[in-house]
């Protein structure tokens, strides 16, 4: 009986390593030619974001302001006047 050409640890590297090349390629194949999807978010060509477009819904602006309610509610506010160097009350 004739001695095998390799032994079995060498045959398992062989096998597993022609394996696990043959996944890498795939792998690699496959993230250099799927192409990402699109950014939802992206505007398109009329100028509507991607996600408000995707749905064709139209935005309505409304327009508001803000009111002064501080006095009403009690609220008697003064900030800090002077510049601090720390955050931590009593060390600047």
């Amino acid at each position: 009986m004739s001695k095998p050409l390799f032994s079995k640890r060498q045959r398992l590297l062989l096998g597993w390593g022609a394996i696990s090349v043959v996944v890498v390629l795939v792998l690699a194949y496959l993230a250099f030619t799927v192409k990402p999807p699109d950014d939802p978010a992206t505007p398109s060509d009329d100028g509507t974001e991607g996600i408000t477009n995707l749905y064709g819904s139209k935005t309505n602006i409304v327009k508001f302001s803000f009111e002064e309610r501080r006095e009403a509610a009690g609220i008697n506010f003064h900030h800090f006047p002077a510049t601090r160097r720390s955050l931590m009350p009593g060390i600047g």
